[in-house]
C-alpha cells in the first residue's frame, strides 16, 4: 500500500532559486545574469522554453536539455571562451517567456531549488556536468514519507513524519482512546485506512459524516472488507433493536412533504409576517439545532436569531409548531402526517432512546470528528470500545468543535503531505490570529509545489480554476461579473439549482416582499428587515446597489440562459462551507472571504479564519488571494483586536 499523494514520477529541481528568477524579471536588467553559475544560467534557459518543451513532451525532456546546457557551458569554459554560455543566455532572455515558464512549473513537474541548494551545488558531478540521478536522490531527503512499516498483513505502508507517530501510538496503546488533532492535507483518510491494519476488522467499525466521505474512504483503501457507515447509518442499525422494523422502513422510505402540505395537517398557521411556508422552513431549522445538540428537548436556544422583528409569544408559537413537526418524524409516534425519517433526526433519536454499540465491537474510528454531533459522541461515549477520533478543529465553521474527555490521549499531526511549503505562509498567521484554538504551526510538505499569487478583479488567472466564496451574496456579486467580463460560471455538483432559487427569490424579494423558503432569505417576510439585518455585510450591501440601479428579473434570467462554453473551461463557483475535504489544483480566493471590516466578537473572529482557513487548505498547485495575510490581518490590529505579529510565531 503507498501513501494517498505518492508519486513515483520524481519532479525535476532546477537548480536556480525562486528568488533569483524574480529578482530577474523585477530587474528587468540582464547584468544579474553575470553573477549566476552554467548551472543556474542553462536553468533560467529551460524555463523560458518550458511552454514550448512541455508542449512537445512531458517526459522531463526538459532535464536533457539542462543537462546538454550546463555541458556545453563546461565545454566552452575548457577551451576559454568562459562568457560563452553568459552572451549567450543574454541574447536569447526573454522576460516574458520567463513568467510564462514559471507559470506551468508545478504542471510540468518541476520545482526549484533554495539558495542554500543551489549554492552546494550537489546535483553535479566531479567533472561539473549534470548528474542525472540528483532528482532521486533528493526526493528520497524531501519526501514526506520518510517512514516504511511492515503491517501485520505483510504490506508494505509509507508513512510521513505524523502518520508514523500515530500509528506507533496505536500499535503500542491498542486499548486507550485517542483523538488526534490534525491540520488540513495530513492525509487523515489514508490513516484511518493504514490504522485499520493493525485492527481486527470483524470487530472494529469506521463511521463517516455522509456518503460522499464513505465512497472516499472506500476507494482510498486497499482493504478488501471492513465496516463502514454514515452517522445516519449508523443510528439506524442501533434503532432498529429497540423499534418495529417495519415501522421504521415505512419511515424511511416515506414521501417528502411540501411545507404547504406539511402546514396543512399539522395545523400551523402564519407567525407575525412569516407565512405558513417560512414557518416550517424555520422550524425545520429549529429541529436541526436540536440534533446538533446533546439537549434533551426542543428548547428555544433551538430557534434561530431572529428576535429583532418576533415577540417572546411568537417564538413560543414557532417552538410549539417545531415540536409538532418533530413528533411526526419519529416513526413510533401516530399522528396527522408521517414525515421522513432521515440524516441527524435518526442520530438524535438513536441518543434519546439510549442506543448503545454492541461489546463485540472492540474499536470505532471517527474521520472529520470536528463535526461529530453531541448526541452521537454521547451514544458512543456509553460503550466499552476504544474511540478513535481524528478531526481539525479550524474546520468547524459554526460552533465548537465536540470535545473528548480529558483523559483521552490526545496527539497532534501538523505536517502536510498534500501542499508545499509555502502554504505555511497562509495558514500560520491564521492559525496564530485565531482566539483559542491549537497554536502548533502548520508544516508543508518538502516535495509538492505551491504556488501564492495576488489577483485583482481586472486581471483574473485564466480558467479552469475554482472561486471560493464566503456568502450567496458575494456568489452572486462574482456570478454578474464574470457574466459581464465574458467569462462562463459553473457550480458544484446540486448547488446550481439552489442558487438560482436564492438569485431569483431575492429579486422577488427586492422587488415585490415576495417571501421565500430559501434558508439565507426564509428569516426575512420584507426586504427592509433583510437590509437592516445585514447592513454590515460589503457584498449584501453591493447586491443591494445593484438592484435599487434597476437590475430586473429579466436581466438575471438572460444571465443564467447565456450560452455557456465548456465547463472544463469554466470558473467554478462554491461556497467555503460546503467544500469540506475537497481539492482542487487552482483556487482563487473571494474578497468577501477577507472582508475589511472588522469582526464584532471573537466568534465572529472564529468563524472568519476558520472558514477562510478551510477555503485556502484546499488550493494543490496555485491559490490566488486578494490581498497579502499579514496585510489584512494588520487592519484588524488597528482595530484593536489582539493578533500576534509575524515575529510573535
Amino acid at each position: 500500500m503507498q501513501p494517498e499523494h505518492y508519486d513515483f514520477d520524481n519532479a525535476l529541481y532546477l537548480p536556480v532559486s525562486e528568488k533569483t528568477v524574480n529578482r530577474l524579471i523585477a530587474s528587468g536588467e540582464d547584468k544579474i545574469l553575470d553573477t549566476l553559475s552554467n548551472a543556474e544560467l542553462s536553468a533560467i534557459l529551460v524555463i523560458q522554453n518550458l511552454t514550448e518543451i512541455y508542449k512537445n513532451s512531458k517526459n522531463h525532456a526538459s532535464e536533457q536539455i539542462l543537462k546538454k546546457l550546463i555541458a556545453w557551458g563546461n565545454e566552452s569554459a575548457s577551451k576559454k571562451n568562459t562568457k560563452r554560455l553568459l552572451s549567450e543566455t543574454k541574447r536569447l532572455l526573454d522576460l516574458q517567456k520567463l513568467k510564462n515558464g514559471l507559470s506551468i512549473l508545478s504542471q510540468a513537474k518541476i520545482e526549484l531549488l533554495s539558495d542554500n541548494l543551489v549554492e552546494e551545488a550537489a546535483y553535479l558531478l566531479p567533472n561539473g556536468d549534470w548528474d542525472t540521478t540528483f532528482r532521486g536522490r533528493y526526493f528520497n531527503l524531501a519526501s514526506s514519507y520518510r517512514h516504511q512499516i511492515v503491517t501485520p498483513g505483510n504490506q508494505e505502508l509509507w508513512l510521513s513524519d505524523a502518520q508514523n507517530m500515530i500509528v506507533r501510538t496505536l500499535q503500542a496503546n491498542t486499548h486507550e482512546h485517542l483523538h488526534i488533532q490534525g491540520y488540513a492535507g495530513i492525509g487523515k483518510s489514508f490513516l484511518i485506512s493504514s490504522l485499520l491494519n493493525f485492527l481486527n476488522l470483524s470487530k472494529t467499525v469506521v463511521l463517516v459524516k455522509n456518503t460522499k466521505k464513505l465512497n472516499e474512504l472506500k476507494k482510498r483503501s486497499k482493504l478488501e472488507k471492513f465496516k463502514l457507515y454514515t452517522f445516519e447509518e449508523f443510528s439506524f442499525r442501533l434503532i432498529s433493536n429497540k423499534v418495529d422494523r417495519a415501522s421504521l422502513r415505512n419511515a424511511y422510505e416515506t414521501k417528502q412533504y411540501t411545507n404547504a402540505e406539511i402546514a396543512r395537517n399539522l395545523n400551523i398557521s402564519s407567525v407575525k409576517e412569516l407565512d405558513e411556508n417560512q414557518v416550517v422552513s424555520i422550524c425545520m431549522e429549529t429541529i436541526n439545532s436540536y440534533c446538533l445538540s446533546d439537549d434533551y428537548s426542543l428548547k428555544d436556544k433551538h430557534l434561530p436569531n431572529i428576535e429583532n422583528y418576533l415577540s417572546q409569544i411568537d417564538r413560543t408559537a414557532l417552538l410549539e409548531y417545531s415540536i409538532r413537526i418533530w413528533q411526526s418524524i419519529d416513526p413510533s409516534h401516530i399522528g396527522p402526517l408521517a414525515l421522513p425519517f432521515n440524516g441527524f433526526s435518526v442520530v438524535k433519536k438513536a441518543s434519546l432512546l439510549g442506543g448503545s454499540v454492541h461489546p463485540s465491537i472492540t474499536h470505532i474510528l471517527i474521520d472529520e470528528s470536528h463535526d461529530l454531533p453531541p448526541s452521537l459522541l454521547k451514544i458512543l461515549e456509553r460503550g466499552p470500545q476504544c474511540l478513535i477520533t481524528l478531526g481539525d478543529e479550524y474546520q468547524r465553521l459554526t460552533g465548537k468543535p465536540t470535545k473528548r474527555g480529558l483523559e483521552v490521549r490526545q496527539k497532534e499531526a501538523t505536517q502536510s503531505v498534500r501542499t508545499g511549503k509555502k502554504m505555511e505562509q497562509a495558514l500560520n498567521p491564521l492559525i496564530y490570529a485565531h482566539p483559542n484554538k491549537l497554536k502548533l504551526p502548520f508544516e508543508g510538505a518538502k516535495d509538492t509545489t505551491l504556488n501564492i499569487h495576488h489577483y485583482d478583479m481586472a486581471n483574473l488567472p485564466p480558467p479552469p480554476t475554482t472561486i471560493l466564496v464566503a456568502s450567496r451574496w458575494g456568489m452572486l456579486l462574482w456570478f454578474w461579473s464574470l457574466h459581464d467580463s465574458g467569462h462562463y460560471a459553473s457550480f458544484m455538483e446540486d448547488s446550481a439549482a439552489n442558487f438560482s432559487q436564492f438569485a431569483h427569490d431575492c429579486l422577488r424579494l427586492f422587488r415585490d416582499n415576495t417571501p421565500s423558503t430559501h434558508s439565507d432569505l426564509v428569516h426575512y417576510p420584507n426586504w427592509s428587515l433583510l437590509s437592516l439585518d445585514l447592513s454590515s455585510d460589503e457584498s449584501f450591501r453591493a447586491v443591494e446597489r445593484t438592484l435599487q440601479n434597476g437590475y430586473k428579473i429579466a436581466d438575471l434570467t438572460t444571465t443564467f440562459n447565456k450560452p455557456g462554453k465548456s465547463t472544463e473551461n469554466s470558473y467554478t463557483l462554491a461556497l467555503a462551507e460546503e467544500i469540506g475535504n475537497m481539492e482542487f489544483n487552482s483556487v482563487i480566493i473571494a474578497n468577501d472571504l477577507m472582508p475589511n471590516s472588522p469582526p464584532r466578537d471573537g466568534y465572529e473572529l472564529d468563524r472568519r479564519i476558520s472558514t477562510l482557513y478551510t477555503a485556502i487548505s484546499r488550493a494543490i498547485q496555485e491559490l490566488y488571494l486578494p490581498i497579502d495575510i499579514e496585510e489584512w490581518l494588520a487592519n484588524y490590529r488597528v482595530a484593536g483586536l489582539y493578533i500576534p505579529e509575524k515575529k510573535s510565531y
